[in-house]
């Protein structure tokens, strides 16, 4: 709490021992507002000095000092790596999962209205590459056999 009789100098000191007040002024200073600083990770350090001179105790006090635990960041810092890692590879799969189902269902339906007659069920769960072949068959107007030929039918 700040009292009106405070110098800026004690204000300021007692605003920044809060770690959550100064990993935000250090993270919007110095990061743009990025959180760098964790302030769960700070901890303060005492930093007033004694120096005797001429047989007179001269007590000095510096600014602040803090200190964070750098093994906790760099572990979360890992931890998330690893999860944007996990994130992008698991975006990839889903597109690459997307792509082929969406050329599944466009040979699907390029089959029926050429076949009309014919069953789909073997076009099922083909490979990308298998759906390639297949459709290039179909715009050839390959027979039926040639295009079963594809996935060994």
């Amino acid at each position: 709490m700040i009292h009106s009789g405070m110098t800026c100098d004690t204000a300021a000191r007692t605003l920044l021992r809060d770690n959550e007040v100064f990993a935000s002024l250090f993270n919007t200073v110095f990061f743009d507002g990025e959180e760098v600083i964790d302030y769960k990770t700070l901890v303060s350090y005492e930093n007033d000095q004694s120096v005797l001179i001429d047989h007179q105790d001269i007590k000095r006090r510096r600014d602040i000092v803090k200190k964070a635990r750098w093994d906790e960041l760099a572990r979360y810092d890992d931890m998330k790596k690893e999860l944007d890692a996990q994130l992008a590879e698991a975006k990839m799969k889903a597109a690459v999962e997307a792509e082929i189902k969406a050329k599944a269902e466009f040979v699907l339906k390029l089959f029926k209205s050429k076949y009309l007659n014919e069953e789909t069920k073997w076009l099922e769960d083909l490979t990308e590459y298998q759906y390639d072949q297949i459709f290039k068959k179909l715009i050839e107007d390959a027979s039926l056999e040639e295009i079963k030929k594809i996935i060994g039918d």
